[in-house]
Parts: structure tokens; C-alpha cells; sequence
């Protein structure tokens, strides 16, 4: 799996499922738990990018670097996803508005 693949499939697990701040992931009663868990239910940027990659720690670290680049260089904000997804601020659109702005760079980028 590319990087750009994780980036994809982490912006519609948050679109499906829900996106949270404040954890990796939650269950449906809103408990957390980690995000490849089964019972996991929503995730923060970061824990869609581990649940999606699983064990693929390059894809992973392509995945997080594309988006940390994104944050940084296009929106001009915070030195982590962590960081960037919990602002008291932050939206899920922008969540997965985030995600697929960093994957279609890495598709410019591989063109």
C-alpha cells in the first residue's frame, strides 16, 4: 500500500465512522481504545492513518509525512498532525479535507 492509499482510505474511515480530538480512536460508547481495534468506531487523524496502514510502517510514515507537509507548508499551521487535529477549533471537513489535499499532492508528486 502507497502513502497516498492510507492518506485516501484514513479521510473516508473518518468520513464513515467519525472523526474525533483528545484520542487515537473511540468505540461506540466512547471509549478509548486503540485504532485497529474491531470496536473502534472513530478516529483523530493520526489513529485512521494507524488503522488503515496496520502493520505497513513505510506506507504509514509516507501517509504522515505527506499530511504533516500539507499542514505545514499549504495551510501554514502546527508542527504535528496531533496537534493540528485536536485545535479547539478543528472540523471533520477539514480533517478529511486535510487528507485528500496531502493524498492528491502525493499523486502530483509521483506524476
Amino acid at each position: 500500500m502507497s502513502g497516498r492509499e492510507v492518506l485516501l482510505r484514513a479521510a473516508a474511515l473518518i468520513e464513515r465512522g467519525g472523526w474525533i480530538q483528545g484520542s487515537f480512536a473511540r468505540d461506540r460508547d466512547g471509549q478509548p481504545c486503540l485504532p485497529e481495534s474491531e470496536f473502534a468506531a472513530q478516529w483523530c487523524i493520526a489513529g485512521a492513518l494507524r488503522a488503515v496502514a496496520q502493520d505497513d510502517c513505510d506506507a504509514k510514515r509516507q501517509a504522515q509525512l505527506g499530511l504533516l507537509h500539507h499542514i505545514q507548508q499549504t495551510l501554514h499551521e502546527h508542527d504535528s498532525v496531533t496537534r493540528w487535529n485536536d485545535a479547539p477549533y478543528r472540523t471533520q471537513a477539514e480533517a478529511v479535507a486535510a487528507l485528500r489535499a496531502a493524498a492528491e499532492a502525493a499523486k502530483e508528486a509521483r506524476a
